[in-house]
């Protein structure tokens, strides 16, 4: 009797199973929190939510097709009346400010105001490396207050099934995209004197903020932050001889308030896919699945990809092809970065780096992994996307619009579950 009860426990500790590891008992969560939230996915779910084609802009030039630019780069929102006060009022109150440089070979350019002085007389913008080498800033021509209108900003209202032409969200604003040039000079034409002019200094709007804070902390309201942007601003003159006895000349003031302009640098949409995905935070949180916890676009490249990434909003370490998306911006780790898709400062809430490795054309395989702390033990989990099973990360398009701050997925886009049940589903 001893002998076979000694067999059979042989043979119970030969089939026993394997202990779970760390990072499989946090997938399984992950999997019971998924299919508790928005059921069981469909067999044929393959977590790719196809794009529409696009055609990307191209040659040095002008790009003056403002009702195509939100299919190919970031657009900058318009400028709040707000932005626009606080930004005249420091170019008009501080003389001779002491101005920065920036280098940009792709730039928008977004008009913010101009001074009685000269104002009639600045009909041309130009850019370039030096005065010698002018590019001329087609359909920006006048230090005025007009409106360039018909912009896409990247937008799309309506239903995935309607025209795509009338989803297009458009705006109206003094905004110009320049393509293939440079930064490194900027100047203006006077029709007066018929003479080009570039007296101008840059101005950081942190320096703007700063100074208002001390000066005119009036000024400063919800919606006249313009923190980390870049301001362009003229100083008029005029020498003209009148007649054989009569001399017009004005000459500059130090104040650079003629002609005021915002210079945005100009990043082009990767062509390569949208992907949004979670760090598993919400397990310990109990927060809804919102998908936001890291936004980024993929452009493959000869020996990787570009990532553009656009949002950061989880609160642990998450990395995409090695590089910590909160260093990226800056931040610590439990810090959240949640910018709002609907209008993106190109100048502070899109960061680009490059991955080397062989990702097969294919967006899903760019590595994400986080790393967490179960029971003290510190593990490093690879986010899945695995045909038929729940996703920790999901192919989107270049329009989907990520969650705001807390906001579950499904809260936002209602149909997202009946998605996770039926590919076919457009649920956004």
């Amino acid at each position: 009797m001893g002998f076979v009860a000694l067999g059979l426990a042989s043979c119970v500790s030969d089939k026993e199973v394997t202990p779970l590891t760390e990072e499989q008992k946090t997938t399984q969560q992950f999997e019971n929190l998924f299919v508790g939230t928005f059921g069981q996915p469909a067999a044929d779910q393959n977590w790719v939510y196809n794009t529409p084609i696009i055609n990307p802009d191209g040659m040095r030039s002008t790009s003056s097709n403002g009702n195509q630019w939100g299919e190919s780069w970031y657009v900058p929102k318009p400028l709040h009346a707000d932005q626009k006060a606080i930004v005249t009022a420091y170019f008009t109150n501080v003389e001779d400010p002491q101005g920065v440089s920036i280098d940009y070979k792709n730039f928008f350019c977004q008009h913010v105001s101009s001074t009685a002085r000269g104002k009639s007389n600045m009909d041309f913008f130009y850019c370039g490396t030096d005065q010698d080498h002018r590019d001329h800033v087609g359909n920006y021509n006048a230090g005025d207050e007009g409106n360039y209108g018909n912009v896409f900003g990247g937008e799309l209202k309506g239903l995935p099934t309607d025209d795509w032409n009338t989803r297009k969200v458009y705006y109206g604003d003094k905004i110009q995209l320049q393509v293939e040039t440079s930064t490194a000079n900027f100047g203006y034409h006077n029709s007066y004197d018929s003479q080009y002019r570039n007296l101008y200094v840059i101005i950081p709007g942190d320096e703007i903020m700063t100074w208002a804070k001390n000066n005119k902390p009036e000024l400063i309201t919800a919606n006249a932050d313009v923190s980390g942007m870049h301001f362009l601003g003229f100083d008029y003159e005029h020498h003209k001889q009148k007649s054989n006895t009569e001399r017009d000349d004005v000459e500059p003031d130090k104040y650079y308030n003629d002609w005021v302009i915002r210079i945005t640098p100009g990043i082009k949409k990767p062509q390569g896919g949208r992907i949004i995905a979670e760090d598993l935070g919400a397990l310990e949180s109990g927060a809804d699945l919102d998908y936001n916890d890291v936004v980024f676009d993929v452009e493959f490249t000869s020996d990787g990809a570009r990532i553009v990434l656009l949002n950061a909003g989880g609160t642990l370490p998450l990395f995409v092809g090695g590089k910590e998306v909160h260093e990226a911006y800056g931040v610590s780790t439990s810090t959240m970065v949640i910018n709002d898709p609907t209008n993106l400062n190109p100048d502070t809430d899109i960061k680009e780096f490059n991955i080397k490795g062989s990702f097969n054309n294919n967006p899903l395989n760019i590595p994400v992994t986080v790393t967490k702390t179960v029971n003290g033990t510190k593990t490093t989990i690879t986010l899945q996307a695995t045909k038929g099973n729940p996703a920790e990360k999901i192919q989107v398009d270049r329009y989907y619009m990520w969650t705001a701050e807390r906001e579950g997925i499904a809260s936002k886009y209602s149909k997202f579950s009946d998605w996770v049940k039926d590919s076919n589903v457009k649920w956004y």
